[in-house]
């Protein structure tokens, strides 16, 4: 919970902000997005998209992220959690059963991720 809001979502998805970003295969500055001066932000997981290239997005998005290695997969509920590896960052998104069968993913797969900024939360 952070704010009176439930965060859905693990503490795999929880960055400490260095510079008011965060380096993943490049730097992302969130600092435009920020309301307060904050040490973490939360990505959720269940609004990141991913493609395996980056002319298959199917809109503009805020943060894209290349290079992100499939290293895990694994079910919980209703939705696959996909587990990815940028550099040396950790993070997960979530597809239902339906979207995953579909997406072709699997292990060690190189996509890309894309979320807009209603999806991150900055932490105090």
């Amino acid at each position: 919970m952070h704010s009176g809001e439930i965060l859905e979502f693990e503490n795999t998805n929880v960055f400490d902000l260095e510079n008011k970003g965060i380096y993943f295969d490049r730097f992302i500055d969130f600092s435009p997005y920020m309301e307060k001066n904050s040490s973490k932000i939360a990505i959720n997981p269940y609004k990141i998209s991913f493609a395996k290239e980056k002319d298959n997005l199917d809109h503009a998005f805020d943060f894209i992220i290349d290079k992100c290695l499939v290293i895990d997969l694994r079910t919980r509920k209703d939705f696959i959690f996909v587990r990815i590896k940028i550099q040396d960052k950790i993070l997960e998104f979530a597809l239902s059963q339906e979207q995953f069968n579909k997406s072709g993913l699997n292990l060690y797969n190189e996509i890309i991720l894309a979320f807009n900024q209603d999806a991150i939360y900055f932490l105090d």
